[in-house]
């Protein structure tokens, strides 16, 4: 008997209260929870990271099955840009180019 690969579901593009969302990070995580059709979010407020580094940490603690991962969307010179697995917020209003550096050498995919 062979088994299918299982395809996971993502949303990488979601605000919380600390920017310009209109829900805070127990709330989407409820959701989330609720829905039960994502594996993965991604919490990646406008110029931060602390409410995705809460999300993260509730969403362990609480025993949720979704994945956080940790983004910031960042104001560029270019536009926005969607950072994901980062530590640390990354500086805003720079070139597009010297961004995606800034995410790469915080280890983070841009």
């Amino acid at each position: 008997m062979t088994t299918e690969p299982r395809v996971g579901r993502a949303d990488l593009h979601i605000h919380s209260l600390a920017s310009d969302g209109t829900a805070g990070v127990e709330a989407i995580l409820d959701h989330v929870e609720a829905r039960g059709d994502l594996d993965v979010i991604s919490i990646s407020d406008h110029e931060r990271i602390d409410a995705a580094l809460a999300a993260q940490s509730m969403a362990r603690d609480r025993g949720l099955r979704v994945e956080v991962v940790v983004g910031e969307e960042i104001t560029t010179l270019g536009g926005h840009l969607l950072a994901l697995f980062l530590d640390r917020p990354i500086r805003p209003y720079r070139s597009m180019r010297t961004s995606i550096l800034a995410v790469h050498d915080a280890g983070g995919l841009a």
